[in-house]
């Protein structure tokens, strides 16, 4: 499911783990930190598999994870 459309999202930081802290999350993975451009200072946190390429303010978008009892919003370069 992806959502966001009118919404832009920028990325404001990020790190990457190199070391595994528990099986269900193979390394390396990304966390990353995002802000909506249109309500400065509300700020969302998620994860990307591997250590991609990011740059400081690059454009992000939503996609809904479905786990077995919740959904959780993740996020993805544009």
């Amino acid at each position: 499911m992806d959502a966001g459309a009118g919404h832009r999202i920028r990325l404001v930081s990020w790190t990457t783990a190199e070391h595994q802290v528990h099986p269900a999350y193979p390394v390396p993975y990304t966390i990353v930190l995002v802000e909506l451009d249109d309500r400065p200072g509300v700020r969302f946190v998620g994860s990307l598999p591997g250590a991609p390429q990011l740059t400081d303010g690059q454009p992000m978008r939503v996609w809904f994870e479905e786990l077995d009892d919740a959904v959780v919003p993740q996020w993805q370069p544009v």
